[in-house]
This record gives C-alpha cells, sequence and structure tokens, in this order.
C-alpha cells in the first residue's frame, strides 16, 4: 500500500525530525537590507504582500514580480526598527538588488548587499524553542512570521517561519557569530540535519525552492501560497493588474503540488507529469525518502487534476510511474 493519508498526503515525515531537533547548515541565503525612510514605501510598490503594516518585531512572505505578475524573486521580509530585511534563495542577490535599485529614483532608500557577511541557520523540530531558550538565543516567544533581534555584536536574528510542518527556526547571524551559535545549539543537543532531508521536509510542506520549483516563468498565484504571499487589499504594485485578474477569473491554469510515489526513485528530474495519457505538469523537485519506500516530489499540474488524491502518472507513456497528489491543507 502506499504510504499516505486517506486524502492523499504524505504521512509525517522523516522519523528523525519528528523526534529530534536537526540543525542544517543553509549556505548562501541571499540578504539584503533596506534602510532610509522610504524603505517600506518602495517595497510596497513592488512586492504582492502588505509591508507597509509590518511593525518592528514582524515579517512576511511575499512575491517580487514583473509587470506580467511572473516571479522574479520569493521573499521573506523583516521588519526593524529602522531597516527592513529582505531574505531569499542562494543566488539571488544581484538580481533582486538591480530589481529593487532600478526604483530608486529620488526616494530615500539605500539597499545593502548582506549575503557575504551573513551565515545562516535552521532549527527543525519539537524542542527547537526549548533549545534556542536554552542557548539564550530566544528572547520572547515569537509567532511564525516573527523574529527578534539580539543585542550582540553580530546583529543576530531569530526568525520563527511557517515553512514546514515542525516547528522551524532561522538563526541569521554575522559568519562568526553563526559559528559560535552552531556550536551552542550541537552542544545543547540538536543533531546535524542532511541536507536531503531538508529536501524530504520541504517537499512534504509544499515549500517551493526558487530555481528549481519558482522560476521566472511562473506567475504568482501558481505557486500556491496565495494566502501567505499575496494581498488581495493592498493597491497598486508592480504585478498587481495580471494577479487581480487571474483571482477575478476563479484560479490559474496550473498550481504547485504534490506528489507522492511508491518506490525509490532517482531519475525523475523534469519528467512529464501524465493524465489520460496526455501531458499535464513537470516534476520541479524529488527526493526518494531514505529507509522507506516511497518518493516524494513537487511539480505543476494543471486544475482538472490538481485535487489531493487524485492518481497521475510520472514518466512517458512506455514507463510511466503512479504518483498521487497532495497539497497543503
Amino acid at each position: 500500500m502506499l504510504d499516505a493519508n486517506q486524502d492523499g498526503s504524505p504521512v509525517d515525515g522523516v522519523d528523525c525530525a519528528q523526534d529530534h531537533t536537526l540543525l542544517f547548515d543553509f549556505p548562501n541565503r541571499t540578504q539584503l537590507r533596506l534602510t532610509g525612510d522610504d524603505r517600506a514605501k518602495l517595497l510596497q510598490n513592488l512586492c504582492s504582500n502588505d509591508v507597509s503594516k509590518l511593525q518592528p518585531g514582524q515579517g512576511c512572505e511575499a512575491f517580487l514580480t514583473n509587470v506580467k505578475a511572473r516571479v522574479l524573486g520569493h521573499i521573506f521580509v523583516y521588519a526593524a526598527a529602522d531597516e527592513l530585511w529582505i531574505d531569499s534563495a542562494p543566488g539571488q542577490e544581484d538580481a533582486l538588488f538591480e530589481h529593487l535599485d532600478r526604483y530608486v529614483i529620488t526616494e530615500d532608500v539605500t539597499i545593502e548587499r548582506m549575503t557575504e557577511s551573513r551565515g545562516d541557520l535552521l532549527l527543525v523540530g519539537p524542542q527547537a524553542e526549548s533549545l534556542l531558550t536554552q542557548c539564550d538565543l530566544m528572547p520572547a516567544e515569537l509567532e511564525i512570521g516573527h523574529h527578534a533581534t539580539l543585542s550582540d555584536e553580530h546583529h543576530t536574528q531569530v526568525r520563527c517561519t511557517g515553512w514546514l510542518k515542525q516547528p522551524t527556526f532561522v538563526i541569521s547571524s554575522g559568519t562568526a557569530g553563526c559559528a559560535a551559535i552552531r556550536g551552542r545549539l550541537t552542544e545543547a543537543g540538536a543533531n546535524d540535519g542532511d541536507p536531503k532531508v531538508w529536501d524530504i521536509l520541504r517537499i512534504e510542506a509544499l515549500f517551493p525552492e526558487f530555481g528549481r520549483d519558482i522560476t521566472e516563468d511562473r506567475l504568482a498565484p501558481e505557486v500556491g501560497r496565495n494566502d501567505l504571499a499575496i494581498s488581495y487589499t493592498k493597491g497598486c504594485y508592480l504585478g498587481q493588474e495580471p494577479i487581480a485578474r487571474i483571482k477575478a477569473l476563479g484560479h490559474v491554469n496550473r498550481e504547485l503540488r504534490g506528489l507522492l510515489i511508491e518506490g525509490q526513485y532517482d531519475e525523475l528530474a523534469d519528467a512529464p507529469i501524465l493524465a489520460d495519457g496526455k501531458e499535464i505538469g513537470r516534476v520541479t523537485s524529488f527526493v526518494a525518502v531514505p529507509g522507506e519506500n516511497r518518493t516524494v516530489a513537487l511539480g505543476y499540474l494543471r486544475m482538472k487534476w490538481a485535487g489531493p488524491g487524485t492518481t497521475v502518472e510520472i514518466g512517458d507513456q512506455t514507463q510511466a510511474i503512479a504518483a498521487k497528489v497532495f497539497a497543503n491543507e
């Protein structure tokens, strides 16, 4: 039997992430810092979520899009008293800096590239908050999307994310501070996390990775994070008109979904997804779950076949593999 819940969603993923707290190195995340009186105004005009409402310590998820609503960046914005931080996927610093800087004309905004001077760690698991508190890295209880800045020389930020099914925190610090924090968390009982485990956890949670699951040919609503990353009440921004039209129509033609496959497969990159013998999408990410007879994947499916529990096939018609669709609840 396929290892799945009745609605087609996978059972909670990797056992070690259920029972232990895992610490992942999260290298080369794109980090930009915006300062100046017009920093929120600039970003408000360019991103899909309402950053104007953010108070110090709060944050939100958003897309940067072009005028046609194609995704230029999948970002996480964190507000402090006199600055905004943008966190995004590795390799995005130049593109995001240039995009934002293009719209700074007379505005009082300074955009700083911070990627090289920062290091990030990802702490995942049931005891994550307890370990952070034990290591004096949790000055206050954090809601999802919120963050705290520590009073240390490395400008360390602890960010509570809703990325995964388990409690998940990103610790962002100066490179020297990051190394020291890693040692403290490991000594307190955090277990090293394998990058493959991170991939399993994010795929099971339908958390997309820019460059793999999100590319610049994708419309923001196709990514399936509308409730988290798109405000339909904030007013005008670059790409807002086509996003509003899509909402008025009711849905996009295709959307990102999870795929649960019985068996271990390691050759599914960009594999076609089929239904009724016709291609309805492509695999964007996949990973075989170690020690379990299953593989999990992400891919964009036409809406007719995007319902949880729907059975589709992956591969060509001569060698297709059955897969069951899952989505976030």
